[in-house]
Parts: C-alpha cells; sequence; structure tokens
C-alpha cells in the first residue's frame, strides 16, 4: 500500500493506479486512512512486532495446554 499511495503522490493518476495495482479504490482510501503517514522502515517495524505478539501467543497458548 505505501507503494501505491507513493505511485499516486508521484503524479500517476488515481484510477491508475488502482487498475495497475488491482486494488479497489474503496480499500485504498481505507488504508489511506488507517496509515497514511507510515514509511516503509515503519511499516517492517509494525510488522516485526505484529510478528513477535503472534509469537508469545502461541508460547502462551501451548503453555496454558500443557497446564490444563
Amino acid at each position: 500500500m505505501i507503494g501505491i499511495s507513493r505511485e499516486q503522490h508521484a503524479g500517476m493518476k488515481t484510477a491508475d493506479v488502482f487498475r495497475k495495482q488491482g486494488v479497489s479504490e474503496t480499500t485504498f482510501y481505507k488504508h489511506k486512512a488507517k496509515f497514511g503517514g507510515t514509511d516503509v522502515s515503519d511499516a517492517r517495524k509494525l510488522n516485526r512486532l505484529l510478528c513477535e505478539v503472534m509469537l508469545e501467543n502461541a508460547k502462551l497458548k501451548d503453555a496454558a495446554a500443557k497446564i490444563w
């Protein structure tokens, strides 16, 4: 989504960006509202944090299953 937003800001017509990437206009604007100022490095950090949380959650579920 960051790349799509960059293409739009670079001067490419919005409708052309949607067609090229296969994304609906609604989806694009929802993501833009949510992650508008997100940089690639920020997205990587968020992704890494999400993976860590998911791994910790899986470990806790395994531990709880062993106890019960």
